[in-house]
């Protein structure tokens, strides 16, 4: 199972956040896309405009995947 963590992002002056459990940058088309936790997905376009937060629960979710994918 997929954890979740905090997605946070900046263009111009204002914060967003989403409940995500995993994002992928597409750089041909610059665009970064979400994946949500009920299986939906949404893209934030010209993602090069766009400033990124994440915090501690990101770390631990990878590390958590990173632990699944080895098998431990």
């Amino acid at each position: 199972m997929s954890r979740q963590y905090a997605f946070r992002w900046k263009r111009f002056l204002f914060w967003r956040k989403l409940l995500v459990t995993g994002h992928n940058y597409e750089k041909k088309q610059d665009k970064m896309v979400l994946f949500l936790p009920e299986g939906g997905i949404r893209e934030i376009k010209t993602w090069s405009n766009c400033e990124l937060r994440l915090g501690s629960d990101w770390f631990l979710a990878t590390k958590e995947t990173i632990k699944e994918e080895a098998g431990q």
